[in-house]
């Protein structure tokens, strides 16, 4: 596969205001995390799409995915917060994405908006749309991004309705041990935290609108580091790699297989 690779003297790059390069900096590390929690939730997906037969794999699905899509709400509402501070010169608190719009940050709209296009411009636009008003991203990051809410849990224990028997699984050792029962629970009160919102609490329409803001963030973060990145006196070269995933065929990680643990720890000395 052919990749290019683009470099810039350190030189350019200082001649950047302060302010520019530290933001500069922030939005590639938000661009670079959105791009691994893509392939996560690839990953996840294409198992989903094999509608496996066992119930154990199936909540270890579950679990998989959930977590990447907990993953991505985080991110994406800290995304925000980055780039409403840097560049819209706002503070805002995330759990009140509605509330008062505080001045704070350096406000790099007012230097850069000149050096992005008509769709640069609206894609800056977009976003504070989105992120100023109720959104999913807001509501299960402030319960479910890093969080175990009692409440929300407790809400959702019926998700145990007696037609399954709660059971987990292990192998001979640790590195299997799931806790299946306890997905069902958790997943039920993620969808259920969009209820009462603009939004149906069904996964396709939850999932429909995370992807609308991912789109916003990515969008508004290359337009924008594209911007800096031409201040910076660019050259390219091009390399082929062999380390290169089909992200239509890759699955996800189920059981570990342990007697290969084993023999590991054992060439290692550990056991």
């Amino acid at each position: 596969m052919k990749l290019f690779k683009f470099s810039f003297p350190n030189s350019a790059f200082s001649a950047l205001s302060e302010a520019e390069r530290v933001f500069f900096l922030r939005l590639a590390h938000i661009h670079n995390d959105l791009r691994h929690i893509t392939h996560l939730l690839r990953r996840e997906s294409n198992g989903l799409a094999a509608r496996p037969a066992e119930e154990a794999v199936q909540q270890i699905l579950l679990h998989q995915n959930g977590f990447a899509t907990r993953l991505w709400n985080g991110t994406l509402v800290e995304a925000w917060k980055v780039i409403a501070g840097s560049w819209f010169n706002l503070q805002v608190d995330p759990s009140n994405p509605k509330g008062p719009k505080i001045p704070g940050g350096s406000g790099l709209t007012t230097t850069l908006a000149a050096d992005l296009d008509d769709n640069g411009r609206k894609a800056a636009q977009d976003t504070l749309q989105f992120f100023t008003g109720r959104n999913v991203p807001y509501i299960i990051r402030n319960k479910f991004a890093f969080h175990h809410d009692e409440q929300r849990i407790q809400d959702a224990l019926p998700a145990l309705n007696g037609s399954t028997e709660p059971s987990f699984v292990t192998g001979e050792r640790s590195a299997n041990i799931f806790y299946q029962f306890a997905e069902a629970v958790r997943h039920d009160a993620l969808i259920a935290a969009g209820e009462g919102s603009d939004f149906s609490s069904s996964s396709e329409k939850l999932y429909d609108q995370l992807g609308r803001a991912h789109i916003l963030i990515t969008s508004f973060c290359e337009v924008v580091l594209c911007a800096l990145a031409t201040k910076c006196d660019l050259t390219s070269t091009h390399f082929e790699s062999n380390a290169v995933t089909d992200l239509t065929t890759v699955q996800p990680i189920f059981f570990s297989d342990e007697e290969a643990i084993k023999e590991h720890l054992k060439q290692k000395g550990l056991i």
